[in-house]
């Protein structure tokens, strides 16, 4: 159990961090992701999918903070379509993603991204 509990208490460190959030940014150009205002810190993002609004939050390089997992935050905005496909927050639509392996989090973010892009519309899942 002692490996597990060094793992979590080992930080990313700035480097990676910065690293993981611009290939996030370029992965939400790329999905044609529309950056909204936010009244936090994190920079937030819109993308219209097959079940609906997706709002995405990440940290913005300037308000960094030091941490031992990759963190993505999800929302849809119609919870009761997205969660048939994706088991999403059944109140609150939240799909959030967090790992201690960047490229883990990374390739899973852009996969999800993708199936919510390229399905067909979802009308009776």
């Amino acid at each position: 159990m002692t490996g597990k509990v060094e793992i979590m208490n080992k930080k990313i460190g700035k480097k990676n961090s910065v690293d993981f959030l611009n290939k996030l940014f370029d992965i939400l150009k790329d999905f044609e992701a529309i950056e909204t205002e936010s009244q936090t810190s994190l920079k937030t993002y819109k993308l219209n999918t097959v079940v609906g609004l997706l709002n995405i939050s990440l940290e913005s390089i300037e308000d960094l903070k030091e941490s031992s997992v990759y963190t993505i935050f999800t929302r849809f905005e119609i919870p009761e379509k997205a969660r048939k496909l994706y088991g999403c927050n059944i109140y609150s639509g939240k799909y959030n993603f967090h790992t201690i392996d960047k490229e883990e989090c990374i390739i899973n973010f852009k996969n999800f991204l993708s199936n919510l892009i390229h399905l067909k519309e979802v009308n009776d899942y």
